[in-house]
């Protein structure tokens, strides 16, 4: 039986190596699910000081968004993904946009600033880092459930 977990963690590095800055970064997953919610891959959360980036799936729907104090860009992938069918999904943030590839093809993309994003907060794979599911409830982790295969993330 495979060892379930309710996400994963990579600490942020010091350097800023891990937070996307003001130019290019991709985020890349490689993921599969049947349900149509869950937060996939994200660094920071909505009043997180220095800004987020999120990969989440409302009604089945991929969205990707950057979100920094002085800008924020989202997109989603149009129609659902939840076919229970590996997906590749890439998020490429430039300083005037973000573009999404879903299994190789374009599928949407927004001419809009983001800003700078850099924050001290980890990684997290497969839910929000700052959850107490006992006191507020697992649907409130937004827990993804699914199989995330891979995440990779490119600065530059």
């Amino acid at each position: 039986m495979d060892d379930l977990v309710d996400h994963v963690t990579v600490k942020d590095a010091g350097d800023g190596s891990l937070d996307p800055g003001n130019g290019r970064f991709t985020v890349e997953i490689r993921y599969r699910t049947t349900d149509s919610f869950g937060n996939v891959v994200q660094k920071g959360q909505a009043t997180t000081s220095g800004g987020q980036v999120k990969l989440q799936q409302p009604r089945g729907i991929m969205n990707c968004m950057f979100k920094s104090p002085s800008g924020q860009a989202a997109i989603g992938s149009k129609t659902p993904l939840n076919d229970g069918q590996w997906h590749v999904v890439r998020c490429v943030r430039t300083p005037t946009d973000v573009t999404m590839y879903v299994d190789g093809a374009l599928r949407n993309r927004i001419q809009k600033p983001t800003g700078t994003i850099n924050n001290t907060k980890p990684w997290t794979v497969g839910g929000k880092l700052d959850c107490d599911a006992a006191s507020t409830g697992a649907e409130d982790c937004d827990y993804f459930p699914g199989d995330v295969d891979y995440v990779r993330l490119t600065k530059g």
